[in-house]
């Protein structure tokens, strides 16, 4: 399928050109297109669900660390916050054990405006907090918190020790 389209690369740079799009679960990683008929292709290629109705974004995590400095991923449904930050190489995120709630070294802060689009905490992931450095009462790991398709942009804040 052939569709005249302007493709927005993370780089800002702007291109229009007949794209082909072939059957997909899932968009191209690290590209946004603006189509018009956003509607019409996520029926056709799944692309709806990552995509926020409002402005036909991605939607992001956002990693802010004792600075204040952030940095912003494009959410990618399935994974965890974890995961995403190693992937994309956020300072911050260690991840020792690969996710294996082994170790406290993904350790981060969620606010309670989005503790609710996550499972809450387990007895588990309670336990290996008991050795977190920094430890708040919204601490969480964040190889716990699994993102799916259809949520908004999420916060996290990362603590002074793990910088």
């Amino acid at each position: 399928m052939s569709r005249q389209t302007e493709l927005f690369c993370q780089t800002g740079s702007v291109a229009t050109e007949n794209v082909f799009l072939p059957e997909m679960t899932s968009p191209p990683k690290r590209i946004l297109a603006n189509f018009a008929d956003a509607e019409d292709l996520s029926t056709t290629y799944g692309i709806g669900r990552y995509w926020s109705e409002e402005n036909k974004i991605m939607a992001k995590v956002i990693y802010i660390d004792a600075d204040d400095n952030r940095t912003e991923v494009e959410i990618e449904p399935g994974e965890s916050i974890m995961s995403l930050a190693i992937n994309n190489m956020v300072e911050g995120i260690l991840g020792d054990c690969g996710g294996a709630m082994a170790c406290a070294t993904c350790h981060c802060y969620l606010s309670a405006e989005y503790a609710d689009k996550f499972a809450p905490i387990g007895d588990m992931e309670t336990e290996m907090l008991e050795v977190a450095l920094g430890r708040q009462s919204n601490s969480r790991l964040s190889c716990q918190l699994v993102l799916t398709a259809d949520m908004e942009d999420v916060e996290v804040r990362l603590p002074a020790e793990q910088s």
